[in-house]
């Protein structure tokens, strides 16, 4: 009886224990906000600015204060450049197809303060005026899905947690819990949410 208690107790922690040893933590993002200028003027409201890492989109947000994006405050919504980044990487950020004086080193969780300078031209200067072919709609509605508010409630909380439980390791297009659209709810959906809980 000893023996078959002490081979189930062995079966069950080979079973288990890889579950503890291979679930790394979730890389945190590197969380933006700050000014920002186009051709000397403070850029309008629904510009979107993107942050990319080696030419990869890894972050977006909608400027809805001219002249400003996100904010210091805690319930202020922030750029957040996440996805598998290896810290020190290069992030560039580009309104259009202009791309902003300044750059940043990624870090892991780090919050930042960033004003930033960009040259346009008409066809690249705002994201309401086109400037990608009807661009107005999807990067308002990632923006709005970057902030974490899945269920669209108005607050980060158990309701949007619960969704991306509900719906994790799968994949496909239309997961509703996939935060930042990289076609699977993962570590980086988890925690976006929790970088921006009850905001």
């Amino acid at each position: 009886m000893k023996t078959k208690i002490l081979i189930l107790s062995v079966i069950c922690a080979a079973i288990v224990l890889p579950a503890f040893t291979l679930a790394a933590p979730p890389q945190l993002p590197h969380i933006f906000y700050g000014n920002v200028i186009s051709n000397g003027s403070n850029v309008p409201v629904n510009t979107v600015i993107i942050a990319k890492v080696g030419g990869v989109e890894k972050g977006r947000i909608t400027v809805d204060t001219a002249g400003k994006f996100g904010g210091a405050g805690a319930l202020d919504e922030k750029l957040l450049v996440q996805g598998s980044i290896a810290n020190g990487s290069i992030i560039s950020f580009y309104i259009g197809d202009s791309v902003a004086s300044q750059t940043a080193y990624f870090g892991s969780g780090n919050i930042q303060q960033l004003n930033l300078t960009f040259t346009t031209t008409s066809s690249s200067s705002g994201g309401n005026t086109g400037g990608g072919g009807g661009g107005t709609t999807n990067p308002t509605a990632t923006a709005t899905l970057a902030v974490g508010n899945i269920k669209g409630h108005g607050v980060v909380d158990e309701y949007d947690f619960s969704l991306v439980m509900s719906q994790w390791g799968q994949t496909g297009s239309n997961l509703s819990a996939d935060v930042n659209k990289d076609g699977i709810v993962d570590e980086y959906d988890f925690s976006l949410l929790m970088a921006n809980w009850g905001l």
